[in-house]
């Protein structure tokens, strides 16, 4: 069974969201910031936007599938079956090209603070997560269903090892193998939570990856479709983790909290990352941080796990820019990260935030250093030669923003939709040449998104096209949904 937050603390999990805007948005200035734009015609001149149509986008979770399909989990309202009853967490949306955006079948069980990830052409894995109950509880959850488009059915898969939750990102991804196996990375577990009373949780070392093959037989005879293995754990001493003596961070505060004896030490993996998958199907673990929900961010170490040969491999740290707001820190909270042509992956923007102990008088404490603002550099990875270069400067400092490629697996062209700048205005969208190492400005797309609404949520799709939209502060508007076509409407 799983640990049960009381629904007094139900507060704490739902004023998240103000806990990240307070992160992603942040309001340092006083008035709208200004840049001295570079751009001009070039990037992708030919890129028009559509809208596809809108709906209420409580959602955080978006599956790109084959044919520039998505899935979008996570909405609550009147249940399909039976309109009396309300489906908490519970629609789903499915957004195909030629039919645009439509509601399918109700999922069998709440999603929230869940992972997805595409198996193959038809179905998706959901699962993982920390649904709120009837009786206002939070659980973490083990289950795992898979969504088929074809049937516009769910089914129930094989159980994970460990139930897990991440609050802010994906931790799954898709392996791209003959298998059509899904990895998770990281998140967190029941075994991780310190207090569930002050939302100190630590991020979890796991690695889980599911293969559709096959079934799991349970004890009492249940047989679930798949099974799931174990991966070798993020290494305790390799980049990403981090043991904390006898204290961790808490959630909002500087205040920290003792840890129980059998935690002190304890490695920690992350949470809150990035996850990439390369060509050769080895998985990139980029950003993130060793709790959550936190008011620090940034690490600045890049892992890479290949699952044939069970192993991690450390990459050379991110650099520092200390020309551009990092204060000599090269960890970045909610970049974007693009995945280019011959695997090279492309970050840019995000916040800089370190996290150090401090205290006096025998004291405890974690402080908060850095300054918080959003940034305009961008670099490239080079994960074969495991090299560093920087590259042309956004012509807009951003956090948060919603990042794609075009092409959708060679990508040419690294895409920068929205995003947060200064005092919470949102950023114009950008595109990223790479064969210039430049970025140009996109056109304006319509019913540009106002201070109100700038958290950017969404997806590249398979086709190349960009999925996107934005959630308001208050979360209950109808949102446009739209569609970029980075080559235009006549060139697909």
């Amino acid at each position: 069974m799983g640990r049960v937050l009381t629904k007094n603390n139900r507060d704490n999990f739902l004023s998240l969201f103000t806990g990240l805007l307070a992160i992603i948005l942040p309001s340092l200035a006083a008035g709208m910031w200004i840049a001295a734009s570079t751009a001009h015609a070039g990037g992708l001149p030919e890129a028009e936007w559509e809208v596809v149509g809108e709906f209420f986008p409580t959602g955080r979770i978006t599956i790109p599938m084959s044919g520039g399909r998505a899935l979008l989990t996570s909405t609550s309202g009147p249940c399909l079956s039976n309109p009396e009853e309300f489906c908490e967490s519970r629609i789903a949306y499915l957004y195909e090209p030629a039919t645009g955006l439509r509601r399918v079948a109700d999922a069998p069980a709440p999603l929230e603070r869940h992972f997805g990830a595409a198996l193959d052409d038809d179905r998706v894995l959901v699962g993982g997560g920390g649904p709120f109950g009837p009786d206002g509880n939070l659980r973490i959850s083990d289950k795992c269903f898979i969504y088929d488009a074809k049937s516009d059915s769910w089914s129930e898969a094989a159980r994970m090892p460990k139930g897990t939750f991440e609050i802010y990102t994906n931790i799954a991804a898709s392996l791209n193998d003959e298998d059509g196996r899904v990895i998770v990375t990281g998140g967190s577990t029941e075994e991780d939570v310190i207090s569930f009373e002050d939302l100190v949780i630590l991020a979890s070392r796991n690695v889980f990856i599911f293969n559709p093959n096959g079934n799991t037989r349970y004890p009492d005879g249940t047989e679930l479709l798949g099974h799931w293995e174990e991966g070798e754990k993020m290494p305790a001493k390799m980049p990403a983790t981090r043991g904390f003596a006898t204290h961790v961070p808490g959630a909002f505060t500087r205040k920290s909290f003792p840890l129980p004896e059998e935690k002190r030490g304890i490695e920690v993996g992350r949470a809150t990352h990035h996850t990439v998958v390369l060509s050769d199907g080895k998985v990139l673990l980029i950003g993130g941080r060793w709790t959550q929900p936190a008011a620090y961010y940034g690490i600045v170490e890049v892992d890479m796990y290949d699952p044939v040969t069970n192993q991690w491999t450390r990459l050379s740290n991110m650099p520092a820019f200390p020309d551009d707001a990092d204060a000599g820190y090269a960890g970045r909270a909610f970049p974007g990260v693009s995945l280019l042509e011959n695997d090279e992956v492309l970050i840019f923007g995000g916040l800089a935030n370190r996290l150090e102990e401090g205290g006096k008088n025998g004291q405890v404490n974690f402080i908060n250093k850095g300054p918080r603002v959003p940034r305009s550099s961008a670099m490239v990875l080079n994960p074969r030669t495991n090299e560093w270069r920087r590259v042309g400067d956004m012509n807009f400092p951003r956090s948060g923003p919603l990042a794609a490629q075009w092409p959708y697996k060679n990508g040419l062209f690294g895409l920068a939709i929205g995003g947060s700048m200064l005092n919470s205005f949102p950023a114009p969208s950008e595109v990223y040449d790479s064969s210039t190492e430049t970025w140009f400005l996109l056109q304006t797309e319509p019913e540009t998104p106002t201070k109100e609404d700038t958290i950017r949520m969404g997806t590249g799709l398979t086709d190349g096209t960009v999925l996107t939209w934005s959630i308001p502060l208050d979360g209950i508007e109808m949102r446009l949904v739209k569609r970029l076509h980075p080559a235009g409407l006549q060139g697909e």
